[in-house]
């Protein structure tokens, strides 16, 4: 059995956990990202089939490093669609065995992961542009040190442009909590701004130069989310999308591929597809 996109490989070690002891199939799982086998499922608990598990990272899905023909079941649990390529296409139909089983959980548009997705997008740009929640935040930052002292609280209620960096400051936090609210899946607006007021309120003890840093990291941390949400919703399939991948496994002697939609506490989650060649 082979798991594309295995991640700390949960799936498999639980698969392995299902098994008779001894009598669980060669499990594999490959990753496009590093794995860090100290985080591995297999690691935080015991079980002997657990020898049965073999994960890789930094492997692509167009380049599986295994035997043709050697493959019997194939999963993906959110992971293939990111990167069904035609290559992709290509690589996991040669280790396929003539008789083999599939089964894949990928993204749908329009699925409370797709919506979710799609409102922290809203959110994250909003903040990113130019003169707003974060660049003013690093406008702040000089301010709220100067502020430690009675004098320098002092000297910044002259100051005009402070006084305005300040209020343009609060406009903008109203602004994103009022966006927050109004949006379907907005609670992320709560998170963003609890991490960033936090960075705020360390400046008086971590001094400028620490807290602009901060802040940094935080920005960095917010644009490779960004990047993640927008390939989940490139990822996503509408029905058209979803023929596609059908029509895709019937060509290869998979029929018929039921499809259906996976819910989880009555909300829309993704699709399941199951398909076996014989």
């Amino acid at each position: 059995m082979l798991e594309l996109g295995c991640g700390n490989a949960g799936l498999l070690a639980l698969l392995g956990e299902m098994f008779p002891v001894g009598e669980a199939p060669s499990l594999m799982g490959v990753d496009a990202a590093a794995l860090d086998n100290s985080q591995l499922a297999t690691q935080r608990n015991s079980h002997p089939n657990h020898a049965r598990i073999c994960v890789m990272g930094r492997t692509r899905f167009d380049s599986l490093g295994l035997e043709s023909a050697s493959v019997t079941a194939l999963i993906s649990q959110f992971a293939f669609e990111y990167g069904a390529t035609d290559a992709a296409w290509a690589e996991v139909l040669r280790v396929l065995a003539p008789t083999a089983r599939i089964a894949c959980v990928v993204h749908k548009s329009g699925s409370l992961l797709d919506c979710v997705a799609r409102d922290e997008l809203t959110l994250i740009r909003q903040v990113a542009e130019p003169g707003k929640l974060l660049e003013l935040a690093g406008a702040m930052i000089p301010l709220l040190d100067q502020a430690s002292t009675a004098e320098g609280r002092e000297r910044l209620s002259a100051d005009s442009a402070a006084v305005a960096i300040k209020e343009n400051y609060n406009s903008s936090v109203q602004s994103v909590l009022a966006l927050g609210q109004a949006l379907p899946h907005g609670g992320y607006a709560d998170d963003l701004l609890r991490h960033l007021t936090a960075v705020l309120g360390r400046v008086g003890v971590a001094g400028v130069a620490r807290s602009l840093d901060e802040l940094a990291e935080l920005c960095q941390g917010l644009d490779e989310h960004r990047v993640r949400l927008e390939a989940l919703r490139a990822a996503a399939l509408d029905t058209a999308g979803l023929d596609i991948f059908r029509e895709r496994l019937e060509q290869n002697g998979f029929s018929p591929v039921s499809i259906s939609v996976l819910h989880e506490r009555g909300e829309e989650m993704g699709w399941a597809l199951e398909g076996i060649r014989e």
